[in-house]
């Protein structure tokens, strides 16, 4: 038996791995529902057209900033299970950094409304903040990939897969037409979101001293 296998098979009972990976698909969820609750029942918005900040910055946004905050809440919490389960070296820690710097980047946007709208150049630090957030989340799913491959060879290719939209939805988000830009954000959006749920699912099943097979998540 190999020493990867015998990494991903707890002895104990960890409930501390089973919180960070419960927030993790609860983070997931509530990201969905601030969308979606948001959005639906404004006839100014659409899931296509409307981006998520034109969500978050409209009068009902209180639902889509706690949808955020809790997806952001999620990428801490399961950076912190990841950490505490399996260490790592120096280039697997970097990614749970990026994770968290990932969540931490996403309730600061969703709190600090500043998209323009009359504010001081100085101030209006949504863009960048969207920026470095995507730049560490590609960070992130680069330097956890070779750990996830110890897990499931499925996640793994699923990571490099969110890892593909990821890269190639900026730059169509620039340069797509309006109407279609929300739909292009949300595709990124939610391949983030089935990662993270995935991974706190993992996380919740060794917090419960699960064994975990290869292909069996």
């Amino acid at each position: 038996m190999t020493a990867a296998r015998n990494a991903i098979r707890p002895a104990i009972p960890r409930p501390d791995l089973f919180l960070c990976g419960l927030l993790s698909v609860l983070g997931a969820v509530a990201a969905i529902a601030g969308d979606v609750i948001t959005v639906r029942p404004n006839d100014d918005l659409t899931f296509v057209a409307s981006t998520l900040s034109d969500a978050a910055a409209g009068p009902e946004s209180l639902w889509m900033d706690l949808g955020m905050t809790g997806q952001g809440i999620a990428l801490a919490a399961c950076a912190v299970g990841l950490w505490r389960w399996r260490g790592g070296g120096l280039r697997f820690r970097a990614g749970c950094g990026m994770l968290a710097l990932t969540g931490a980047l996403l309730i600061t946007i969703a709190w600090r409304n500043a998209y323009g709208a009359g504010e001081p150049a100085l101030f209006v630090i949504h863009e960048p903040l969207v920026a470095v957030m995507g730049v560490g989340f590609t960070a992130a799913l680069i330097l956890l990939a070779r750990t996830l491959g110890e897990l499931d060879s499925g996640y793994h290719r699923f990571s490099f897969m969110a890892l593909a939209v990821w890269i190639v939805a900026w730059p169509v988000f620039i340069v797509a037409p309006e109407a279609v830009r929300g739909a292009v954000e949300r595709l990124a959006g939610f391949t983030l979101i089935i990662w993270l749920a995935i991974a706190g699912r993992i996380l919740m099943r060794c917090g419960r001293g699960e064994r975990l097979d290869r292909g069996a998540l």
